[in-house]
């Protein structure tokens, strides 16, 4: 089993935290019988991604796998919107994201949470989303793109028949009424200089992740239109 490092958890507990997040998320969170991981993200009111995770659902409490970098600004996201609702929500320490064997489908991952342990392999989580085409939003690129724009509608991750979310209304209205004229690529740049590309792009290049080096190519996602 493979433990992925720079990864928080965090814990939903409580009668109503399948709702509240459900208020909250692009996907539809519900209960599940059998523990299921899937990916999706917060969004402002205006469709721009300002969190994106993978949701671990079982059938009385949620666990949020995030970029350790922002689970600091997520858990302060949460519980200002708490209010009255009974949710419990904290950081689990000593908790990671492991990858075990099995496939996708239909934005189900085979990702479990686990214990940090010195014993299994631990690697960074970016080259498993770079082959997955999942973006993973760190703070120098929130509030920039649309979920379609980084192809979570392609992806099976945006439920457009679910009630209200942040940013719905702008998802939808793109979903129904527009064309999605961007999409998420991943380009190869240079390692001298992230900012270039090393094969030509036909379009303008909006980043959303910072450059990382993999099987010797320096790899990066961007958004192009």
């Amino acid at each position: 089993m493979t433990s992925f490092q720079s990864i928080d958890i965090i814990q939903l507990k409580g009668s109503e935290c399948f709702t509240f997040l459900n208020n909250q998320a692009i996907s539809k969170i519900e209960p599940a019988s059998a523990i299921t991981c899937s990916y999706s993200s917060i969004c402002n009111p205006k469709g721009r991604i300002l969190f994106s995770f993978f949701v671990i659902l079982h059938k009385n409490q949620i666990e949020i796998a995030i970029n350790n970098t922002m689970s600091e600004e997520l858990l302060m996201y949460l519980n200002m919107r708490r209010f009255r609702m009974d949710v419990q929500i904290e950081r689990l320490d000593g908790k990671t994201l492991c990858m075990i064997e099995g496939g996708i489908k239909k934005n189900q991952y085979p990702l479990v949470v686990c214990d940090k342990s010195t014993d299994s392999t631990s690697e960074e989580i970016w080259p498993t989303l770079f082959s997955w085409g999942l973006p993973f939003i760190t703070k120098s690129y929130q509030e920039k793109h649309i979920p379609q724009h980084v192809n979570l509608d392609q992806l099976n991750v945006i439920d457009f028949k679910k009630g209200c979310y942040p940013g719905q209304e702008i998802i939808a209205r793109l979903h129904f009424l527009g064309e999605v004229k961007k999409r998420m690529q991943l380009i190869h740049v240079n390692p001298n200089n992230t900012e270039e590309p090393n094969t030509p792009v036909n379009g303008k290049i909006v980043w959303c992740s910072d450059a990382h080096e993999i099987d010797g190519k320096h790899l990066r996602q961007a958004v192009v239109s």
